[in-house]
């Protein structure tokens, strides 16, 4: 075995095969949010994605998933895309929000 030369410093393994935690936290923080906000207001897709720091396409998908529990609405005007929920939805937002993560991510372990 090759030892390192002293004041060198050992490469860590590669970003790709260490699994990043904190990208699950904030999945999940965005389906529990994401009801509770589209709720208030009527929010842009620019809006979202520059909130949530995240592209359209995982936007989209975490829509869908949201879709399942609430009636989600999308209207068009123009070029952009407005999302929002309907009034209908209920006031269990939290906890079908949990229950749309888990479904994403399956049962904890």
């Amino acid at each position: 075995m090759k030892q390192a030369r002293r004041g060198t410093r050992i490469k860590p393994a590669s970003a790709s095969r260490r699994y990043d935690h904190s990208s699950r936290v904030r999945s999940m923080y965005r389906l529990i949010e994401l009801p509770i906000l589209l709720r208030g207001r009527e929010y842009t897709q620019s809006e979202l994605t520059r909130l949530y720091e995240i592209d359209r396409k995982t936007l989209k998908s975490d829509l869908r998933i949201i879709a399942e529990y609430y009636p989600v609405m999308e209207r068009k005007s123009g070029r952009q895309v407005y999302y929002s929920i309907g009034a209908d939805a209920g006031p269990k937002l939290k906890r079908i929000g949990a229950a749309a993560y888990r479904n994403k991510f399956g049962a904890s372990k």
